[in-house]
This record gives structure tokens, sequence and C-alpha cells, in this order.
């Protein structure tokens, strides 16, 4: 290789380098997930069920409590979550009522509890064990309540456009209302549910098993002209970059050819 061709792909390379995967802006709201195991849930939470009804949710934990976050317009994950846990409910041996309970919490400050009552109605359809109207309810509350509850148990979530970036995830809570164990992902091992169910029983704390993090994202890139313009330059230069080189690397092939050729 020549001093020019090397030239050019010293160049080239930093080129490539330059594309980096988009970062949290500052001021930005973090999302994931960090285990808050044997914090007590703060007092003074109201939530507004799918019939209308405020309730304060510490007096509506009174057994082991599944609680799960969505929001009920979801286009991606969170019908996948909702629909794990139907399933579970199905294939326990947990008793539903009688062992647990589950609460769904809608992390959308917007959504009604007429939209919460329809998707009451949808996931109850995909049961097929004996429960009653009040096992799974499903709630929606103002911006101050989702905050104060999911920062307590370490369920970080941020609004993108008309969407939310959260994790699949979620919370197994004791009579008492402490956290117990996380469960990660849309599917349930329904095997690995009735022991952490027990010990929420006993107020002990069950350490998450496996960690395997879902994210539900929804992203889609608001028009910006100005983006555009750059991405295409950009682009248009390392097309031009590669062909420079490809270029000079063939010429150079050929002019060694035809030099041994003369000697």
């Amino acid at each position: 290789m020549t001093s020019s061709q090397r030239y050019l792909l010293i160049c080239f390379i930093p080129l490539l380098l330059s594309v980096s995967l988009p970062t949290l802006r500052a001021g930005e709201q973090p999302f994931g997930l960090n285990e808050q195991l044997g914090v007590h849930l703060p007092d003074g939470i109201r939530l507004l069920n799918e019939d209308s009804e405020e309730a304060d949710l510490s007096d509506l934990i009174t057994r082991p409590t599944l609680l799960s976050f969505v929001y009920y317009k979801c286009p991606s994950l969170c019908p996948k979550m909702l629909e794990g846990i139907a399933e579970l409910v199905n294939y326990s041996h947990a008793s539903p009522d009688n062992d647990y309970q589950i609460i769904t919490l809608s992390i959308d400050q917007n959504e009604s509890s007429t939209l919460a009552g329809t998707k009451k109605a949808y996931y109850y359809s995909l049961i097929r064990k004996e429960i009653s109207p009040g096992f799974w309810r499903f709630y929606t509350a103002d911006s101050t309540m989702i905050r104060k509850l999911t920062n307590a148990v370490g369920w970080e979530f941020r609004k993108e456009g008309e969407n939310f970036v959260h994790t699949t995830s979620t919370v197994l809570i004791t009579p008492s209302g402490m956290v117990s164990q996380y469960f990660y992902g849309t599917y349930f091992n329904y095997m690995h549910f009735d022991m952490p169910v027990e010990k929420a029983w006993q107020e002990e704390i069950v350490p998450t098993r496996l960690k395997t993090l879902k994210y539900c994202y929804n992203y889609i890139p608001p028009k910006n002209r100005r983006v555009e313009l750059i991405t295409m330059i950009f682009g248009i230069s390392i097309l031009a970059v590669v062909l420079i080189l490809f270029v000079v690397l063939v010429s150079g092939r050929k002019r060694r050819i035809y030099k041994n050729q003369v000697l």
C-alpha cells in the first residue's frame, strides 16, 4: 500500500467512528429499573379505578399484590406483558383472590377510567379461572400520584412524543406494602411465582433470579429538514470517500502489475 493510500485509509476510519448512538440528553427523565427491595410504599397515593371510584393504594393492598405499570394505548410491549399476566393467572397454582391480587396502573395521566374498563374487560376474557371483579383492577391517576408510586419502586419512565419509554417489569408487594420481588419481561414462569407469593405473605424479600430487561419503545423521529440535509450530505461524503479509496486501490494495483510486466 502506497503512502497516499494509507493516508486515505487513516482519514476514512475516523469518519466512520464519528457516527454515534443517541444518548440521554441533559435534563431528560431517565428510564429503567432501580430495584427497591424492602422499601415500603408511601402513604397518600390516590388512584381511580375503571368504575371511576377513587381509593387509597394502602387500602387496596390487603394481600400479596402483583403491581404492573403500562399505558393503555401502548402499541408495543404493554399488551404483551398484560397477556403474560393473564397467562400467569391461568397456569399458576396460586389461587386468584385468595393468595394474591393484581393492580395495573396507567403511567399516562391523560388516559380515562373508561379506557381502563375496556382493557380490563379484554384481559378478563383471556382468563379461564373463576375470578372476582376486584381481583385484577385497572387504575388511572394524575401525574403526581403516578410519579410518587413509580419512584418508590424504582420504575423509571420517560415520555417520548405520544408514547413512553419504559421497562417491561412488574413488582410483587407484600400485604404491608413492602416491595418483595421484581419480575422482568413479558413472560412469567408460573412455576417461579407460587413461592414468591408465599414469601410475600411472610413479609420476606426474594432476590430477583433473572434480570433481562426489555424496553417498550416506539420511536418516530420528528421531521427536521436541517437534520435530514446534514444526514444526506454526510451519507454522500462517506460514499464519495469509499469510491475514491476504491479507485486509488485499484489504480495502484494496476500500476504495480504494469511495472512488473515492463520489468
